[in-house]
């Protein structure tokens, strides 16, 4: 089932962590290393209101740990880059950054080979495929602006300074708390980076 996690329990103790979930949406788990950021919702403990795509309202090189999920593609290029050097700017060297964002190759291979049922019945006007891939959303929302496969964002993060990106499968990372949360593994491609 999509979206559907188990709670993490750790061996080591990542109380002394700093992590960013940027463009955080409704996912805000616990944890004392956990810093959320959008731009909607209320101020409050671990959660700031901030518009991020230009300047994220953090120190240099005070983050741990970097967890982007399915915001990148709302982005365009030019944009993902300004967006991206800031991500850097906050890091700690040998920090990790995650970028979850829709796979293309995901859509194509469950499309032709007819193994994956994605829902479409849910979408009076468009496929799910359309919707995930290329939805460009309504006035009042911000759609996909960009369609991002692995090379794409291993060539974005290697513009903005980071190096050894690779992809990683779901609830694996290098920073255990930077996949708590994965969601719709189906359809998503994972992909972490070293600054």
């Amino acid at each position: 089932m999509l979206g559907v996690r188990e709670p993490k329990k750790y061996s080591s103790d990542y109380s002394k962590l700093k992590i960013a979930n940027l463009a955080c949406g409704g996912e805000q788990p616990p944890g004392t290393w956990w810093m959320h950021f959008d731009q909607n919702g209320k101020d409050r403990d671990n959660f700031k209101v901030a518009d991020i795509k230009e300047k994220i309202p953090l120190a240099d090189g005070y983050c741990d740990g970097i967890l982007v999920s399915h915001f990148l593609e709302h982005l365009t290029a030019p944009e993902s880059l300004v967006f991206l050097t800031e991500c850097y700017r906050i890091m700690k060297p040998g920090g990790i950054i995650r970028i979850v964002v829709p796979d293309p190759e995901k859509f194509y291979t469950g499309t032709i080979q007819g193994e994956l049922e994605w829902g479409d019945a849910y979408f009076e006007d468009r496929t799910f495929m359309q919707y995930a891939l290329f939805y460009t959303g309504n006035p009042s929302e911000t759609g996909h602006k960009q369609l991002l496969e692995k090379f794409g964002v291993y060539c974005l993060l290697l513009q903005c300074g980071f190096h050894k990106a690779r992809q990683m499968q779901y609830r694996v990372s290098q920073l255990p708390p930077l996949a708590d949360l994965d969601n719709r593994p189906l359809f998503s491609l994972y992909v972490e980076a070293t600054k």
